[in-house]
């Protein structure tokens, strides 16, 4: 289920979070430490309410990430990294203040561990994790373009994209221009595109 990548990538995360709070807890006045930043839920928020909260801004979170990163979409434009950050903007914005907007149990991890904060700790794994499940399975199984969607927007002479398909090369290419090729020797000519 989990390749060797995959725990490799979840103990990076984990030590990495860990070993952050520590030199943010030797760093920092002892007056000034507190639960070092921990996310805990706020005084008149409920288990299910922290539960939901933490899911579904993780869900959100995901949701966007799969939305703006799909290579078979053709309809969004600008900045990857902006989008993602402003959606981490927003949701830090609604749910920060409840339960302090975790979306990443790794980052929850290191300062309860260092601080020794483990209020409804649980629900800093399990509802991120339920809700980035949520919102893959989502984004995988309803809303991603398929290969099939994207070929009935191919010209009729494009066929299957595993089929190579002759495409003519302008002599006003941009992207042969950028690459250095010399359109003339190409002129009324075509490549292969796989």
């Amino acid at each position: 289920m989990f390749s060797s990548q995959s725990i490799a990538f979840i103990i990076a995360q984990c030590a990495g979070a860990i070993g952050g709070a520590a030199v943010l807890w030797e760093i920092t006045p002892t007056s000034w430490r507190g639960t070092l930043g921990s996310t805990v839920f706020a005084e008149d928020v409920t288990l299910i309410q922290g539960f939901f909260i933490e899911y579904v801004s993780t869900f959100i979170l995901l949701l966007g990430v799969f939305a703006c990163s799909d290579q078979l979409r053709t309809d969004h434009g600008g900045s990857m990294p902006l989008t993602v950050g402003l959606i981490v903007f927003m949701q830090s914005a609604w749910a920060g203040k409840p339960t302090g907007c975790s979306m990443n149990p790794a980052r929850t991890l290191g300062p309860a561990l260092i601080s020794d904060t483990w209020d409804h700790h649980w629900v800093y794994w399990v509802a991120p994790t339920l809700g980035a499940l949520s919102g893959a399975l989502l984004y995988h199984h309803v809303l991603a373009v398929t290969s099939a969607e994207v070929e009935q927007q191919l010209p009729s002479n494009h066929q299957h994209a595993d089929i190579e398909v002759d495409v003519p090369v302008s002599q006003k290419d941009p992207v042969s221009k950028k690459q250095g090729v010399d359109n003339a020797a190409f002129h009324n000519s075509s490549t292969v595109v796989k």
